[in-house]
């Protein structure tokens, strides 16, 4: 019997009423439609910035390799004024004649390294800094006034405002006074 009261109900229902249910579900539809279409390019936004994401990773993994490149280069460059300053200190002492030619090849790669952000620091006869200069032996020196470097062991090294190292020297300046 509840079939038949059912569609009772049913027979007795006004067009309108069918009609406002079905513009109801006709707009259900289109909603569902649009929040599909939302959903589909959030999905395609994710993607890209995935994507995106993706490439940046490259990128800074291609800086990693770049800036290690980069650190190898400069360490290179000061391995080989290093090199040339020890030839230099040695001649000074042994062959006034070649030290000329050894301080010419030394300005010119300083001139060098200036291009790519490598400084040097020689900081002979000038006043010690603690940031800047590393005692490794003093002596007592007349005529020089106090703090002043004497001789430079290694000279400092910047690279694009960074101190790479400390110029190691001899000054008239004690440890102990530092």
């Amino acid at each position: 019997m509840d079939i038949l009261s059912e569609l009772y109900k049913i027979s007795q229902l006004s067009f309108d009423e069918e009609e406002a249910s079905i513009f109801q579900l006709n707009a259900s539809l289109r909603e569902s439609a649009e929040i599909s279409k939302m959903i589909k390019k959030n999905i395609q936004k994710t993607d890209t910035i995935y994507y995106k994401l993706d490439e940046i990773s490259n990128l800074n993994e291609k800086l990693k390799e770049h800036t290690n490149q980069i650190n190898e280069m400069v360490k290179g460059y000061i391995r080989i004024f290093d090199f040339i300053w020890e030839m230099h200190r040695f001649s000074k002492e042994q062959s006034p004649e070649i030290l000329d030619y050894i301080q010419s090849i030394l300005e010119k790669i300083e001139v060098e390294m200036k291009k790519v952000g490598i400084f040097i620091d020689n900081p002979k006869n000038q006043k010690y800094q603690t940031k800047l200069h590393e005692i490794i032996a003093t002596q007592e020196v007349t005529g020089f006034g106090n703090e002043i470097i004497l001789d430079v062991l290694k000279v400092g090294i910047n690279f694009k405002g960074e101190i790479i190292r400390k110029a190691q020297v001899i000054t008239n300046l004690n440890k102990e006074e530092i």
